[in-house]
């Protein structure tokens, strides 16, 4: 920067220089710089929560899942009162639309769940590209399950079986975690679920990564 100016500044000072008459101008920013700044905004979500107390309703609805509270504990499961996002309160807790968060520690974000809440409405969070549970696996194994979502993968510890899920069936695990799950088991099978997306994003991890299928008969 010759003149220590902004760009605006630069364009005033081009405008003088080459006697290029453009009268009014008026502050601008480059493209490149107005996407950074939206890219930016769209990427950047902090989320704080305010953790409560388990309660018998809270527990009763994980056990009617398959899912103890040992288990919840192991994969740092709890509820929240309320959930912010960037300093403004979005979800309270109630009886009628609990919050429970998943904690993932070593990267320092969250994945905030209500499985009572309007479709479109149960997940917020920024645990984006994490592949959720890959922390909690054994050393060694003979089978590994990539399952759809982290609540399938408890239950999937539950029955004694290590499974981890990326954030979405559609969403790709990258070829590094890939290599590591195959040096650590022997056989890897994902199991999403049965509806056409769960079929069809199935088939395509088959397809990438060389392992096994198994989807629950449509029937059940």
């Amino acid at each position: 920067n010759l003149h220590q100016i902004t760009f605006s500044e630069a364009l005033s000072l081009i405008n003088t220089d080459f006697n290029l008459g453009l009268d009014g101008f008026k502050e601008a920013k480059p493209l490149r710089y107005q996407k950074f700044v939206k890219d930016f905004q769209k990427e950047f979500k902090h989320f704080q929560f305010k953790p409560k107390a388990w309660t018998q309703r809270d527990l009763d609805y994980w056990a009617s899942q398959g899912i103890s509270k040992l288990t919840l504990d192991y994969f740092d499961v709890i509820p929240a009162e309320i959930l912010w996002l960037n300093g403004k309160a979005l979800w309270m807790y109630t009886e009628q639309n609990p919050i429970y968060i998943y904690q993932f520690k070593q990267e320092d974000r969250i994945k905030a769940y209500r499985p009572l809440g309007v479709k479109g409405k149960k997940w917020l969070g920024n645990g984006g590209g994490i592949v959720q549970g890959l922390t909690k696996l054994p050393e060694k194994g003979k089978l590994c399950i990539i399952s759809s979502s982290l609540k399938d993968g408890m239950l999937w510890f539950e029955m004694g079986v290590p499974a981890v899920a990326p954030g979405g069936e559609g969403q790709q695990i990258s070829s590094k975690i890939i290599d590591f799950l195959w040096a650590c088991f022997d056989n890897i099978v994902c199991v999403f679920d049965n509806d056409s997306a769960g079929v069809k994003a199935s088939i395509k991890l088959t397809q990438e990564i060389g392992c096994g299928y198994w989807n629950v008969p449509k029937k059940y």
